[in-house]
């Protein structure tokens, strides 16, 4: 008698879940969609970081938690490296005349270069879980020295440079500081 009544509690228990789980399957991707606007939404650029996190189809199914976001992010700023590093090249091949402002494009895409094999190896310390080197190896490529210059350097030249490749620089560096504040919480909210 017992088995027959915890039969019907659980097949009434089915009967209630199931519609939520099979004729409902947006409410998984909808919590995932929590998760990311309310990890953008503690950063100071969170339009920013929704358009990279969105930016891939199948966001919502790999966001399930903070430290994919924060590698997502960080790829964003990879892909976007790598574009930085080619608009600076085609810059400097673009020049003749003025060669301080072909050096500067050199220089920037040697740092996007750089940069970019950094980010690298910090997408593979976050899926390690080691958030306080990644957030080491993410500042190295972001805030060095040679970057800073880089980008003062281009904005004297904004003139020359066209609006787009300004406007993915300007992108770039609100990215680096979302990334760089998503892996930073999680290296505090691992420590014990």
């Amino acid at each position: 008698m017992a088995i027959v009544l915890n039969l019907r509690y659980l097949l009434l228990l089915l009967l209630t879940l199931s519609p939520t789980f099979f004729l409902h399957p947006q409410n998984l991707a909808n919590a995932d969609d929590a998760l990311i606007e309310q990890q953008c939404r503690q950063t100071d650029a969170p339009e920013t970081c929704l358009q990279c996190i969105k930016s891939d189809p199948e966001a919502t199914k790999k966001a399930d938690k903070p430290e994919t976001i924060a590698t997502m992010l960080v790829a964003c700023l990879s892909d976007d490296a790598e574009i930085l590093k080619g608009n600076m090249s085609t810059l400097a091949s673009s020049v003749s005349e003025d060669k301080n402002f072909k050096g500067t494009c050199e220089d920037c895409s040697k740092c996007y270069h750089q940069a970019k094999t950094k980010l690298t190896s910090a997408m593979d310390e976050l899926k390690k879980g080691d958030y306080d080197e990644a957030n080491h190896i993410v500042v190295s490529a972001l805030i060095n020295s040679r970057m800073v210059s880089c980008g003062l350097k281009i904005q004297s030249y904004k003139s020359k440079v066209p609006d787009d490749v300004l406007n993915k620089m300007r992108i770039y560096a609100q990215l680096s500081g979302v990334a760089m504040n998503i892996i930073d919480r999680l290296s505090h909210e691992k420590e014990p």
